[in-house]
């Protein structure tokens, strides 16, 4: 199925001679595309029908956002969630359509995107682009920025407590009047989910009321004070039409695929198109975790590799307690707490034992139907709806904090508070992230991130421990960051700090955001969010890692042929080497922009110059850069 699948990918000229037509028989389905279809009526306009059937057909959700995931404060059992929407250009892009000295070409580039879109799908049907299709591509656009001013900003949305509002259906519909709540979730509830979870009774998790009415009222302004009813309903289809357009344009053929890179070019100065197989294998592996990750595993993990990765966890887990234990700003309760929160954490690592087992991985994939007849887009719809069913069936089980939740080929290490486990995404979002449209929350570390260079068992541990030794103690941390410290240890939303332990660490917290704040991105000119980039620089500054080499890095010889650098040098070269890269300045100016994440360099010098350990590796002089002492800047930590 899989190997079916990137074949079909591969195959763009099979995708090249069929076309949009797929999109085209969706655009149909749904009523038309107003701006290119002159013969669209509004008597059968019905906002809730329409985000209800595009949810329920093709998983896209535009104005807020559905996931399935643990009830923050009863981790037992799954929840509905409702959060804000989404932009165009992505969950975390606001900022580009609100200012345009810095931003303008992107949303310039954004409007050609949609212009050519448009146009290839005219072309393939066979009808005109007449004048009018061009100001209303000028509407959606003010209407896209308009929208954006109702978006709160990440760094706004990091207290959990703020963001957990338990709310019945019959209360949701006060939130947000305009739509039809009961006929709504009939749309997108598969029918035994209805039967046994659903009533206006029901409870989900809304994690911004206000947004729900603000966006309520937006669309209905849209109506009564700038348009009359029949604008108003052909710019919402229009916009709701295009975005459905756009989730899908990464299974069409290479001309779709060239539009999108032109655009990529103006966001994250990509010059050139990707080899079609550095597309397909990521998108593949989005769509089939469990099957591909089997053959990776069987591949290329050992169980040496997986062995020491336990040990590491083991010994990192042992030495952040000691650190908790040694700190002198919290008090005995707190200190008490947070300990038996990290010695609870559960691992996740390398790969689900069920994926040794053939029989129970071809049960895993069952209730996908998917045959060798299928085209490319065909297989992808039919697996975005698979995700989304398994994700409303888990509606009716208690949550699983042993579920491993992403591909073991995936490069990348997570954290979860619910699980309180060393990622989650929701489900269609996992499905489009290798497509074109790209919260990870969850301590996980699949056997794609355990190999060279990151990690090996026949590596030195000083090189280990400086790279992935920082990777575990980073998730860890998170368990203490900014967010995770708001969970216990069941993964609960729970405040179980005193008053002057938490005042403490926000001062601590503090000092890492003025840091961050202070760093300008060379290739720009603009600096680091250090409020949106705290987690992680919280979890970077962590001293788990650190802490075993220090005490046992001594005990190795030295590295065969750089004999002449020390154990500790080593471990920092290591880190270094681990965050080696570079970026175009549009691609650093979006990092700046979206990323909760610190660019590289800063995750390098950030963290070293706030380590009197580094300091005294490489004998930096006290008020150096990169050992800053009380006149020039004062060293942050809080772990």
């Amino acid at each position: 199925m899989a190997y079916e699948a990137y074949r079909k990918c591969l195959d763009t000229a099979t995708l090249n001679e069929v076309k949009s037509k797929h999109i085209i028989e969706i655009i149909r389905k749904v009523g038309g595309w107003p701006m290119l279809h002159g013969n669209w009526s509004k008597d059968s306009f019905d906002l809730t029908e329409l985000l209800g059937k595009i949810r329920r057909d093709y998983s896209l959700d535009i104005f807020f956002t559905l996931y399935v995931y643990a009830d923050a404060k009863n981790t037992t059992a799954n929840i509905l969630s409702i959060h804000q929407g989404s932009l165009g250009l992505g969950a975390s892009m606001r900022d580009y359509y609100l200012n345009d000295t810095l931003y303008g070409k992107v949303i310039e580039a954004y409007e050609k995107y949609m212009i050519t879109i448009g146009k290839l799908i005219a072309e393939d049907e066979g009808i005109p682009v007449n004048n009018s299709f061009y100001d209303e591509v000028q509407k959606l656009i003010q209407f896209e920025r308009n929208y954006a001013l109702i978006i709160s900003p990440d760094e706004q949305r990091r207290n959990h407590t703020l963001m957990y509002n338990r709310r019945s259906v019959q209360q949701l519909k006060k939130n947000m009047p305009l739509i039809k709540w009961d006929q709504f979730f009939n749309y997108i509830l598969p029918e035994v989910v209805r039967e046994k979870f659903y009533d206006e009774e029901t409870d989900v998790i809304v994690s911004d009321p206000e947004y729900l009415a603000k966006i309520s009222m937006f669309l209905e302004i849209t109506d009564k004070n700038r348009f009359s009813a029949v604008n108003r309903t052909r710019l919402l289809t229009n916009y709701v039409i295009w975005r459905l357009i756009k989730s899908f344009t990464s299974l069409l053929d290479e001309r779709f695929d060239d539009a999108f890179q032109d655009l990529m070019y103006i966001m994250a100065g990509r010059q050139a198109r990707p080899s079609r197989w550095k597309v397909c294998v990521p998108t593949i592996v989005s769509w089939f975790e469990m099957a591909t990750g089997a053959l990776y595993v069987d591949a290329y993990f050992r169980q040496k590799d997986k062995d020491e990765a336990l040990a590491m966890i083991a010994n990192l887990r042992e030495a952040f307690v000691r650190i908790v234990n040694a700190i002198d700003w919290m008090d005995n309760q707190t200190k008490h707490v947070a300990i038996v929160k990290a010695e609870a954490m559960l691992n996740h690592i390398g790969y689900p034992e069920f994926l040794n087992n053939m029989t129970a991985l071809d049960e895993y994939y069952e209730n996908i139907d998917i045959t060798s007849d299928d085209g490319y887009f065909e297989m992808g719809l039919k697996v975005l709806m698979w995700i989304q069913e398994q994700e409303f069936l888990d509606l009716l089980k208690p949550f699983n904090r042993n579920r491993f939740d992403t591909s073991p080929a995936v490069v990348n290490a997570f954290y979860s508070p619910e699980k309180n486990a060393i990622g989650k995404l929701n489900s269609a979002e996992k499905f489009r992230q290798f497509g074109h449209e790209s919260h990870m929350d969850f301590l996980a570390f699949p056997a794609g991130i355990l190999q060279p260079p990151f990690f090996s068992g026949d590596n030195l541990k000083a090189i280990n421990y400086g790279a992935m030794g920082a990777v575990i103690g980073h998730e860890i941390t998170h368990g203490f960051d900014d967010q995770g410290s708001q969970y216990d240890k069941d993964g609960n939303l729970k405040d179980w700090w005193t008053a002057e332990a938490l005042e403490r660490f926000r001062e601590r917290t503090k000092c890492i955001i003025e840091q961050y704040n202070n760093y300008t991105v060379p290739e720009i000119g603009i600096n680091v969010n250090g409020r949106l980039t705290q987690g992680e620089n919280i979890a970077d500054n962590a001293g788990a890692y650190r802490k075993y080499i220090s005490d046992r890095g001594s005990e190795e010889p030295r590295l065969p042929g750089l004999s002449h650098i020390t154990n500790d040098q080593i471990f920092f070269l290591s880190y270094a080497n681990f965050w080696c890269g570079s970026k175009k300045p549009a691609a650093a100016l979006q990092q700046v922009l979206t990323d909760p994440h610190s660019p590289e360099i800063f995750r390098v010098i950030g963290v070293m110059s706030n380590l009197d350990e580094f300091a005294i590796a490489f004998d930096c002089k006290p008020g150096t850069f990169m050992n800053p002492d009380s006149k020039t800047r004062r060293k942050c930590s809080v772990w």
